[in-house]
Formats: C-alpha cells, sequence, structure tokens
C-alpha cells in the first residue's frame, strides 16, 4: 500500500513514521465498478478517500433529474466535499458516483480530524485542494451564468482533445449535457450545427473534431483558460 500511495501522492514522501503508522492500522483499501453509487447528497461521512485510480464524479441533481458535474476525482486526487463534511461533521453535500473503475486508501474520519490539527504537511494538503476544487466549481457557475450553450460544448470538446491528445473523443451526448448542466437534446442540436460547419463528425458514442481551429472560435471559455 505504502508505494502505490507514494506513486499517487508524491506529498506522503514527507509524511512522518506517525502518519505511516496510522495508515497502516486504520485506512482500508477498497476498489469500485463503474457506475457503483460512492455517497448520495446528506450522507453522513465515515471516510476520506485517497484516490489511486480511476476517477469518480461528484455531481448535483435537480428536482427535474436534471443532472451537473461538479468535478473529477482522479489518482493522486481527492474529493474536497468529503474533506467539508468530515471537518464540518454535516452531510455530504452531493453525489458521487464511480466513473471509471477505481481504487482507494480511505482514512476514517476521527483519524483525518486529528491530522488536520496536528500535521501542518496534512493541513496545506486539504487547504489547496479546497482552493483548486472552490476555484474549479466557481468557473463552472460562470460559465452556467454567463455562456452560450455552444461556447460550452465547444469547450468541452476542446478540452477532451487537449487532454486526450488525439481527435476522437469517446463520449455520449448524455454524458455532455451532465458535465455542462444542460438537456442532451440540446447538446444533440448544437452537435449537428458543428457536424453542419464540418468542424466535427458524430458517430454512436464517439465525437471526432475534424477542425479544431474553427471550433476554437465557439468557444470563449477556451480562450480564457489557455
Amino acid at each position: 500500500m505504502r508505494d502505490q500511495l507514494l506513486s499517487a501522492f508524491p506529498i506522503l514522501k514527507n509524511a512522518n513514521d506517525k502518519i505511516w503508522n496510522e495508515l497502516e492500522e486504520f485506512a482500508i483499501f477498497k476498489k469500485y465498478n463503474a457506475n457503483e453509487i460512492v455517497a448520495l447528497e446528506g450522507d453522513t461521512t465515515h471516510y476520506f478517500p485517497l484516490v489511486l485510480s480511476g476517477s469518480i464524479r461528484v455531481y448535483k441533481c435537480g428536482d427535474s433529474g436534471k443532472e451537473i458535474t461538479l468535478y473529477k476525482v482522479r489518482r493522486g486526487d481527492c474529493c474536497v466535499l468529503t474533506a467539508l463534511s468530515i471537518m464540518g461533521q454535516t452531510g455530504f453535500g452531493a453525489n458521487a458516483v464511480v466513473d471509471t473503475a477505481c481504487s482507494t486508501v480511505s482514512i476514517p474520519a476521527p483519524v483525518f480530524r486529528d491530522w488536520i490539527n496536528r500535521h501542518d504537511l496534512w493541513r496545506n494538503f486539504v487547504f489547496k485542494l479546497i482552493f483548486h476544487r472552490l476555484t474549479e466549481i466557481i468557473s463552472k457557475v460562470e460559465a452556467l451564468a454567463f455562456q452560450r450553450v455552444d461556447e460550452r460544448v465547444a469547450a468541452f470538446l476542446l478540452q477532451s482533445f487537449m487532454k486526450e491528445h488525439k481527435p476522437v473523443i469517446r463520449v455520449t451526448h448524455s454524458d455532455i449535457a451532465r458535465e455542462l448542466g444542460t438537456a442532451r437534446e440540446v447538446v444533440s442540436r448544437v452537435l449537428k450545427s458543428f457536424e453542419r460547419e464540418k468542424l466535427v463528425q458524430l458517430s454512436r458514442g464517439r465525437i471526432t473534431i475534424i477542425n479544431h481551429r474553427d471550433l476554437r472560435r465557439h468557444s470563449r471559455l477556451f480562450h480564457m483558460t489557455n
């Protein structure tokens, strides 16, 4: 377990023996399958998971059933809402589901709170995590409030293109709608308009970017963040 943690979380190279001893004594290694529910809004948070592989999607769901992804927790990352829930001893503030099969090492909530009080290394790590995630969520709220859907869809496609370094993006229209907090039908209309402009090519469960330069013109967010 130590080697896996050090590989995913280099910050633990500076952890003292007490932290490692407590990890070995209290931490639980767990694997999750894709689409497995990790937490529901309002749940009591008993553990703080460190993600070693895969990803977990944290999202909010409206009364209409429409979802919006707040963020994803990937390898070497942690969930800020879990941290806030444990520190404030309140219910979990969203929903969490396994996006791709993952493995975690989970720290019991009392140990997590104790580390926050006693260890500068751990406290600084958690506060940086909170800052990063809140900045990400604020950017998403700004996009929802001030950007057209076509701009947001274009930004999503371009960011996926830059991340994967290949033009083929394996994603459904429903996936994009959940990420952006809009309706699948709206996303489909935008994508079909992009296809008519010969910016993308659509196929089942897959979108191929064929003109990323012109696609940039639709994405104010991409220009702002890259």
